[in-house]
């Protein structure tokens, strides 16, 4: 089995149903999730976690991310 910091996921989307549901499923398969609410949020947890290895999110959200990540720079 994976370590808990080997397995680390963000999973990232304005909807928290759809966030949370997607959450469950990972873990169920062994991921460690880590829930996010938008992108800003998104980048304040990976940026005081660098355990996280993966960002899980629908398109929309994911590009809101990597803006923020470009600002923060």
């Amino acid at each position: 089995p994976m370590k808990e910091a080997e397995n680390r996921i963000i999973m990232v989307d304005d909807d928290s149903f759809t966030a949370e549901l997607i959450g469950i499923v990972l873990e169920s398969v062994g991921f460690d999730v880590i829930l996010a609410d938008g992108g800003i949020d998104a980048l304040e947890k990976i940026s005081s976690d660098p355990s996280i290895k993966i960002i899980v999110s629908d398109m929309n959200m994911i590009t809101q991310v990597m803006l923020s990540m470009r600002l923060a720079v």
